[in-house]
């Protein structure tokens, strides 16, 4: 059925490939400290979506791991000169320098 082949087709570039590239995106565009961040928060926005939208309530162990999650992100300080630009790789001509 070339409708069902469609629909997998498209259901594998919207759960894989364009997750992906949007990852890359945000981990060549921010700095570390605020993608570390992000990627720590997925865990959390991935059980508020499944409650919203799949009704599918956590239990306890989850509800501390994500109360973990969120308080570790509370708590993060950005280091001293940990700026924007921290970490960040650098091309000048053939070198690369990282900062």
């Amino acid at each position: 059925d070339p409708v069902a082949l469609a629909a997998g087709v498209g259901v594998g570039i919207c759960s894989s490939v364009v997750p992906y590239v949007l990852d890359q995106l945000a981990m060549a565009r921010l700095a570390r400290a605020t993608y570390a961040l992000m990627v720590a928060l997925l865990p959390a926005i991935a059980v508020l979506i499944g409650i919203v939208v799949l009704g599918q309530i956590p239990a306890v162990p989850e509800v501390v791991g994500v109360a973990l999650v969120i308080g570790g992100v509370a708590l993060h300080r950005e280091g001293r000169g940990g700026g924007q630009e921290a970490g960040r790789a650098s091309l000048d001509g053939d070198r690369v320098s990282v900062s």
